[in-house]
């Protein structure tokens, strides 16, 4: 399994526009990847759907934005809020502007 609080975790995890959530093509972490999405069920119906809609606005403007831009959304969906946390599926939009 691939633990939250690994530094790296966002590279055993790709994404697709629809919410899916996969496996890394790295053979080295492919079966954790592939381990925590079946047992965690990260593929659900409602979490697919709360994930692409999570990414529907990055989507809309990733074509538009200059890498400038595009940094600072990097840097701002990779900080905590003031409370600490994180924005839902930040890593499924930072995979998106990286990609």
């Amino acid at each position: 399994m691939v633990s939250p609080i690994n530094a790296n975790c966002e590279e055993f995890f790709n994404y697709t526009d629809d919410g899916h959530i996969l496996a890394t093509n790295n053979s080295k972490k492919q079966l954790p990847a592939e381990t925590t999405i079946d047992k965690l069920g990260l593929n659900i119906d409602k979490l697919k759907d709360l994930r692409a809609k999570a990414l529907e606005l990055i989507l809309e403007i990733i074509n538009t934005i200059t890498e400038a831009e595009r940094q600072d959304l990097i840097l701002g969906f990779s900080e905590t809020d003031y409370k600490g946390y994180y924005e839902e599926f930040c890593d499924a939009i930072i995979y998106f502007l990286k990609n």
